[in-house]
């Protein structure tokens, strides 16, 4: 995994754990990602799983999704992991939405106290 400073749990408990902590993921073969990667981060024959944002075709989106099929990487999307009536598995769900208003709430509190 890459080094990660803001997460809940520390680089060291990752390692302590026996996981390898390092910027450079080129020997990975599967990559896990929550949101979007960057376009020069893909590398050829790579799987890579993450909200890529790409499926409504969004256009600030298909750089990314041109830089995948450029590298010859694989995608799996979490917003395509869906059960057979086409409901999405993969989700932040209300939890993350709240967490998101409260962040967005506290971030304009304090733009407006400066």
């Amino acid at each position: 995994m890459q080094p990660f400073t803001i997460g809940v749990f520390s680089d060291d408990l990752y390692r302590a754990a026996g996981a390898v902590v390092q910027e450079d993921l080129s020997p990975c073969r599967i990559v896990l990602g929550v949101k979007e990667m960057p376009s020069e981060f893909f590398q050829k024959g790579v799987l890579y799983l993450f909200f890529s944002h790409t499926i409504k075709g969004q256009p600030h989106n298909m750089a990314r999704l041109r830089a995948l099929m450029d590298a010859q990487a694989h995608l799996l999307d979490y917003e395509r992991i869906v059960d057979p009536n086409g409901r999405r598995l993969v989700l932040f769900g209300l939890f993350a939405e709240l967490a998101g208003m409260v962040e967005s709430l506290h971030a304009f509190g304090r733009r407006l106290a400066s």
